[in-house]
């Protein structure tokens, strides 16, 4: 953790400091605005903060202390919810449309049940750099690079 201490004091003193690394759940604990680079081409270069606003993604994630699936239930009938599932841990996801009332959304899960959590949820600068340029090129069997291409 000296590493972190060292960025730390320094940021707090006023510095400046150039991180770079490949490992983004780092990048997204110790600084303030990041830049991407895909293949020598900037993809990205913002506060931390507006790319979680731009990349925003539209869920609310609920934890119950009860059954999972009344909740799931009430969310899904909400014209508001485009999607609901619940993941491997019993957390209720909750997909919701284009100019949606996230705060009503999660008033209306307080509503239904006794709840450990309810909040929305963080994209992670990764969903972001997949987001821009796609999943990394593919190794084939034979050695040859392959690319994916999306439209």
């Amino acid at each position: 953790m000296l590493l972190n201490d060292l960025i730390r004091e320094l940021h707090d003193q006023g510095r400046t400091i150039l991180f770079s690394t490949h490992v983004l759940h780092q990048a997204e604990r110790m600084c303030d605005r990041i830049v991407m680079i895909d293949r020598g081409r900037k993809v990205l270069d913002d506060r931390l903060d507006r790319i979680r606003e731009r990349f925003d993604p539209r869920t609310i994630v609920v934890e119950t202390l009860g059954d999972s699936k009344t909740i799931e239930s009430v969310l899904r009938t909400a014209p508001e919810v485009e999607s609901v599932t619940i993941d491997a841990e019993g957390r209720v996801h909750a997909r919701l449309r284009n100019l949606a009332d996230a705060d009503r959304i999660m008033e209306l899960a307080v509503q239904n049940g006794p709840l450990r959590s309810v909040g929305r949820a963080k994209t992670t600068l990764d969903e972001v750099f997949i987001d821009l340029v796609g999943r990394p090129d593919q190794t084939d069997t034979t050695g040859a690079e392959t690319e994916s291409i999306h439209v």
